[in-house]
């Protein structure tokens, strides 16, 4: 036999020990270290070169002669080599599977025993409480294929609650879209917001052109415009709009009444009549504030025509202060005019009065030359 024990109770340094000297092979060495009543397993004295430390108090270590914990290990370590259907389980106050490793299926369960899916978290499951799950699907972000999911929610794979989870778009090219999912009870979850590889983000749509797009109606906790920086210390080469060419503009627009008729871009439209604009009439007056979106359709701002509206006002309103002047003129002249019809008025009624004061003198007199000659 090509091996040697020494057995050494009482050393210089006083540390019982057991030897194992094999040929050519480095010492081994089962021991007490008496310096801090450790005991120890080693490839040479136990005071050096140490694999398993046990102290004392009873906390063991492994690859470290100071453990702080009843299992305390400094390096990898593997349980399960591969090949092996071995279980694993972590035991918790109350929970009896706080960490539970499936050999067999290869997948990790958390407050369960029988993991669905890789990683599997569950709380525990008495009756009338409510189970909270996470599931990561086999194909994880990042391959060529299929996704990653996390659920939230009751029940199983057919009634779950909420998901958030990426979807490969591209395998060529590796592209993913994130999506968040939600669902009645005992309902498959619904997809209620995308954000795609590009950066888009729809909310009850996928996203085709711009960083936000909406489904359906949008508000915000009080009325009123959402707030943009407009400050004139940010701009360069501000001009004044033309009033009167920009009101020339504005009357080229033309108002329509309309029904939806989207059968192609996929977006759910409004069934009632509605009021507005069509791009093309846009486009045609103000070509800059159109433009195509990815699916080839005109999309523009309404929100963008204030200014517009503004200095369409100024036109309308100094046509109307012109008109004011030349009405005020009107007026003024009109007065004048009055005045001097009142005065003509007063003066003929005064010559008629003198008239009329001359006609019965006249009178008077004729009656009287008559009356003398009557006499005479």
């Amino acid at each position: 036999m090509d091996a040697a024990i020494d057995i050494n109770n009482s050393d210089s340094s006083d540390d019982p020990k057991i030897n194992f000297q094999l040929t050519n092979v480095t010492t081994f060495s089962i021991g007490v270290d008496n310096a801090d009543s450790k005991f120890k397993i080693g490839t040479t004295a136990p005071a050096t070169g140490t694999a398993v430390t046990v102290q004392y108090t009873g906390e063991v270590g492994i690859g470290t002669t100071s453990p702080t914990a009843t299992l305390d290990v400094d390096g990898s370590a593997i349980f399960n080599e591969s090949g092996n259907s071995v279980d694993f389980r972590v035991e918790g106050l109350g929970e009896s599977n706080l960490l539970f490793v499936d050999g067999s299926a290869d997948r990790i369960g958390i407050g369960t025993a029988s993991p669905d899916v890789n990683l599997d978290v569950k709380n525990s499951s008495t009756a009338g409480s409510i189970v909270t799950v996470a599931k990561f699907t086999a194909n994880a972000v990042g391959t060529t294929s299929g996704g990653a999911e996390i659920l939230v929610g009751g029940g199983d794979n057919s009634t779950r609650g909420v998901t958030i989870g990426g979807v490969c778009t591209n395998g060529a090219d590796n592209r993913h879209d994130m999506i968040l999912s939600t669902s009645a009870a005992s309902a498959v979850p619904s997809e209620r917001m995308r954000i795609t590889h590009e950066g888009n983000v729809g909310i009850g749509r996928t996203p085709t052109t711009n960083i936000l797009e909406v489904e359906g109606d949008a508000s915000k906790t009080s009325a009123g415009d959402w707030l943009a920086n407009s400050d004139a210390r940010l701009k360069k080469e501000i001009k004044q709009m033309d009033s009167q060419m920009v009101l020339d503009k504005m009357l080229a627009l033309k108002g329509v009444t309309y029904y939806w008729n989207d059968t192609v871009t996929g977006s759910k439209r409004p069934t009632q009549l509605q009021y507005g604009f069509t791009a093309q009439n846009i486009q045609e007056v103000f070509p800059i504030l159109v433009e195509e979106d990815n699916l080839g359709f005109l999309q523009t701002a309404y929100g963008t025509y204030d200014a517009m509206y503004v200095e369409s006002m100024r036109a309308l309103q100094e046509q109307i202060d012109s008109q004011q002047v030349i009405i005020e003129a009107q007026k003024a002249e009109n007065s004048a005019q009055e005045q001097k019809i009142e005065s003509l008025k007063t003066e003929t009624a005064q010559k008629l009065a003198a008239l009329e004061a001359k006609l019965n003198a006249l009178l008077l007199l004729n009656s009287k030359g008559a009356v003398l000659t009557a006499e005479n």
